[in-house]
């Protein structure tokens, strides 16, 4: 991780607690019985917004530092291609999933594709510590696919295993924001 850019470490220390928020509480769609995993991911979605207002504050302190995505930069182009791109085929994968009957593989494959975002954006970033983040979120997604599915959501994994990968990274950058 490099403290060059604080700010982009903010910013990902707020993206991450709102990405660990949204897996957490997608994962409450269907998951095993019993109140335990329902308070277990109510944790996980309370630790995401606490996360994501830290790593806002954090980006509000930091705001005039440098960042790695200065508009007219390759780093900038590179981001904004790959937020579309990736944005695009979400929405085509999803909708073609829903519609051949396959909705259930459409968390587990978002967040392969989340993965794959973030190892594209790592050297663009010159962040290389979303990486780990990156290869342990496309484990997770593999994981869900063949994960029991007869009663249990593959939602539900890609949230108890995905949001604390995305609270762990975020809490890193956070920290390292010095």
């Amino acid at each position: 991780m490099t403290g060059a850019y604080p700010r982009d470490l903010a910013v990902s220390a707020a993206v991450f607690g709102l990405a660990a928020l949204l897996w957490a509480t997608w994962a409450q769609a269907h998951p095993p019985r019993g109140w335990w995993w329902r308070a277990v991911l109510g944790l996980g979605s309370f630790a995401g917004i606490a996360l994501a207002v830290l790593g806002t504050v954090l980006l509000a302190r930091l705001w005039a530092t440098p960042t790695a995505i200065e508009p007219g930069t390759t780093a900038f182009v590179v981001y904004v291609v790959v937020f579309w791109v990736e944005l695009a085929f979400a929405v085509v994968l999803a909708i073609l999933a829903v519609r051949a009957g396959w909705s259930d593989f459409v968390s587990p494959a978002l967040l392969a594709l989340v993965g794959l975002d973030l190892i594209v954006l790592a050297p663009a970033l010159h962040q290389p510590f979303l990486f780990v983040p990156a290869v342990l979120l496309i484990g997770v997604a593999a994981w869900a696919l063949f994960a029991p599915s007869d009663d249990i959501a593959r939602s539900f994994w890609c949230g108890i295993l995905g949001a604390p990968v995305f609270l762990a990274a975020g809490a890193w950058a956070a920290l390292a924001t010095g």
